[in-house]
């Protein structure tokens, strides 16, 4: 079944509803965003709409096909039901304005899956064509929308629409100041240009998670004065932003309240400079996985040398694949005294020549270490590690691998290694190593020493 959706979104009174007969559509607006539906009898009337609402309700003719989409957790039918078990599929009049407030319903999956045609958009009274053509362009079905109140949840309102929506510049005219989720909202969109989103009120905006994940963006200038002073998650923001370039527009962001950066620049392939980055204040700072992984054209990472990352717990894959990382110098101040995992944090720096850096690192809370520095083909030595204490370290797994130029592992001779611990592949493929028996004084197994050398993973 295809679709015409013609939207309008506008603020309302409350006002009861009396008059007009509708056919009532409850949607339950889950966390795992299940979306459900109950067919019921209300009634409505045009004089409780605003005076373009009531102009476009007339003009409609919105009668006995009218479907009222409200909040409600006892909706029992999925969604695609209305339209299964539609009686009058020549026209579905949509009227929604009550507190639901998730669009992914009526942007996301379900409808694209359903071959929408073509969408146009009413915002605060202007009208735009919101998208030029969709997967088909034989639908025959007018569905009329109206929003009453301002979105605290714009959740996955757009996300895997890239197929439908062309041009989305009239949303410069939506309201977001009340919005507190903006997560998932255009991810995979192919977005290019955001030069409408400009002056959007995101202060009030907590959560920021893969908000353009897998966009076009080449810069971020229209962000330059979003306030995000409340964001707790910035989670995977950018993340797949293969062509972003130039995130100066960033230089300003209040990130005080932030505690979760989790691959916030992963594989942002063309970034270069990252100075913008350098006063922010990451203090709040828990998660910090995978940030910058696969962000191999960054040239220098000194602009981070003063982070204050004494609440991180998880830096697992932090510096993945950056290739131009070279030395330790930016974490010398780093203190890392929190840390849960270190997993891969820099595997795959092929240039990293020194961790001269680390040696004063407090890694006593620490438990994995697997794949920390795998694949740091340059690595000179490990003395820097001399005095750290692995105690509570229980994955080792290719924490070494091949780094095929360490000669020697005196330095550990002294860690405290548990018995339990996964040592699996710690010195694979490390061809230069002459010898390991100075970790023969660790306290492990004969089994555990045999893995140490002989490990391999695809």
């Amino acid at each position: 079944m295809k679709f015409i959706f013609n939207i309008y979104i506008y603020k309302m009174g409350c006002g009861d509803s009396k008059g007009l007969t509708a056919k009532e559509i409850t949607i339950n607006n889950s966390d795992n965003h299940e979306k459900r539906v109950q067919s019921v009898q209300n009634k409505i009337t045009p004089q409780n709409l605003s005076k373009n609402a009531e102009s476009k309700v007339e003009e409609k003719k919105l009668k006995k096909n009218t479907i009222i989409l409200t909040e409600n957790n006892n909706s029992k039918n999925d969604i695609n039901k209305v339209h299964e078990n539609n009686e009058h599929k020549d026209k579905i009049n949509l009227i929604y304005f009550s507190y639901f407030n998730s669009l992914m319903i009526l942007f996301g999956k379900e409808f694209v899956k359903n071959n929408i045609d073509n969408i146009d958009l009413i915002i605060n009274g202007k009208e735009s064509k919101l998208v030029d053509r969709c997967i088909s362009n034989k639908g025959n079905n007018i569905i009329t929308m109206i929003i009453k109140n301002q979105l605290t949840d714009l959740s996955y309102m757009f996300e895997d629409a890239s197929l439908c929506l062309k041009d989305i510049s009239e949303l410069k005219y939506l309201d977001v100041s009340k919005t507190k989720n903006f997560s998932r909202m255009f991810v995979n969109l192919n977005l290019i240009n955001i030069d409408f989103l400009q002056n959007w009120n995101v202060s009030n905006g907590v959560d920021f998670g893969k908000m353009f994940c897998y966009s076009e963006l080449k810069d971020l200038k229209a962000l330059e004065n979003w306030d995000v002073s409340n964001c707790e998650n910035f989670n995977g923001m950018f993340d797949g932003c293969s062509r972003l370039s130039d995130i100066e527009a960033l230089h300003n962001w209040n990130v005080s309240n932030c505690t979760n950066f989790n691959a916030m620049f992963q594989r942002c392939y063309d970034l270069t400079d990252i100075s913008a980055l350098k006063n922010w204040n990451v203090s709040k700072g828990i998660n910090f996985n995978s940030m910058f992984k696969g962000c191999e054209k960054i040239k220098s990472f000194m602009p981070l040398k003063n982070w204050n990352v004494s609440n991180g717990k998880d830096f697992e894959s932090m510096f993945e694949d950056c290739f131009s990382l070279n030395d330790s110098k930016i974490f010398e101040k780093w203190d890392v005294s929190s840390a849960n995992t270190l997993s891969h944090m820099f595997c795959g720096c092929l240039h990293l020549i020194e961790i001269d850096s680390l040696k004063n690192w407090d890694v006593s809370n620490c438990k994995d270490f697997g794949f920390m520095f795998d694949g740091c083909g340059s690595l000179l030595n490990l003395n820097p590690l001399q005095n750290w204490n692995v105690s509570n370290g229980i994955n080792f797994r290719f924490m070494f691998y091949d780094c095929q130029i360490i000669t020697n592992i005196l330095a550990l001779e002294n860690w405290n290694v548990s018995k339990d611990a996964d040592l699996e592949g710690m010195f694979g493929n490390c061809y230069d190593l002459s010898d390991i028996k100075p970790i023969e004084k660790w306290n492990i197994s004969k089994e555990q020493l045999k893995l140490i050398t002989k490990g391999e993973y695809n």
